[in-house]
């Protein structure tokens, strides 16, 4: 490399700088000095672009640039590093399905380290000039989830309302429906998420509408949807999970803010023994009405449950369902 290095600076003009640059990006490439094999590839084609040692060399280094990102040869860079050699080469992209397969491998290396900004920039790039029908809906989903992850609900419903078509594959339209849900309750509007996923069912579809009626403060709608939601998990010898104690806890909260007082002792009647001895316990029998004595301390028990963000369980719940999915066309 030291070598040929010395040579690319002081010969020019024919086809030995040709091969010196060639030969030169491809030990590069070994080396794994992308950054610089991609320069001399660049410095080859402002010497002679129409030569074929210049086009072979640029057919050899696009493969490789798309799988630095496809075959995930970037990771062992650094994420941002990895986006800067993306946007100072982005014209290596591939124009086919491979290259829309890169950027979102590249969006979601950038997800998992929490660079939502720069993703989302990426995959709007994708939504607004590469893409056409099912697979433009489906990566504009993603966009709306990493607007959702970084707390931008106004924008994850502009980018589906923008994307919106006729007819979609099922899965594709249920995914941005349950977005769509979801960032509507976050904007406050938990009636128009309620109306959106009144034809839905499901144990996610039920947690979507609890969470949008507890959010609108619509107590006794809220209470009813959690006791539907947690279902027979009462009858059964298993103890409560931590989710499950959170949706009992909330269900009764519910339905004391409601001054539903039957709802109230339905769930005393079925959860009082599963909830006792448990972390939750107490702050339950205090809501419940099970301990008198501490019915003053009813509104910290309130203002701590109804101050807990459920977005980032929902995140969590819909990456389950929906992210494991086939890469859609172009």
């Amino acid at each position: 490399i030291e070598k040929l290095e010395t040579l690319a600076i002081v010969w020019r003009g024919d086809t030995i700088e040709l091969n010196t640059l060639a030969e030169l990006a491809k030990l590069h490439v070994k080396k794994k000095n992308y950054r610089r094999a991609f320069e001399l590839m660049k410095a080859a084609a402002i010497s002679d672009a129409d030569s074929p040692i210049t086009r072979a060399l640029e057919n050899e280094l696009d493969d490789v640039f798309a799988d630095l990102f496809i075959a995930g040869n970037s990771n062992d860079m650094p994420p941002v590093d990895a986006l800067a050699l993306y946007y100072d080469f982005r014209e290596m992209t591939p124009v086919d399905r491979r290259g829309d397969e890169m950027i979102r491998a590249l969006a979601d290396r950038l997800i998992e380290v929490d660079l939502l900004d720069q993703a989302a920039q990426l995959l709007e790039h994708q939504v607004d000039n590469r893409l056409h029908g099912a697979g433009r809906a489906q990566v504009a989903a993603k966009l709306a989830l990493v607007h959702l992850m970084n707390r931008k609900p106004e924008k994850a419903l502009e980018v589906i309302a923008r994307t919106r078509q006729a007819v979609l594959p099922h899965d594709v339209q249920m995914q941005r429906t349950v977005l769509e849900a979801r960032a509507l309750s976050e904007t406050g509007r938990a009636d128009l998420a309620v109306e959106l996923l009144s034809t839905m069912d499901g144990p996610d579809i039920a947690r979507l509408k609890a969470d949008a009626l507890w959010r609108a403060e619509d107590w006794q709608e809220a209470g009813d949807e959690l006791e539907r939601l947690l279902g027979k998990v009462w009858s059964n010898d298993k103890p409560l999970s931590e989710p499950a104690r959170y949706d009992v806890m909330r269900a009764a909260i519910a339905f004391s803010l409601a001054g539903d007082n039957l709802g109230l002792g339905r769930i005393r009647s079925k959860f009082a023994a599963m909830m006792s001895g448990t972390p939750d316990g107490t702050a339950f029998d205090v809501v419940t009405g099970g301990l008198p004595e501490a019915a003053g301390n009813i509104h910290d028990v309130i203002a701590k449950i109804a101050g807990t963000d459920t977005l980032d369980a929902f995140l969590s719940d819909y990456k389950e369902r929906f992210e494991v999915q086939a890469a859609p066309s172009s």
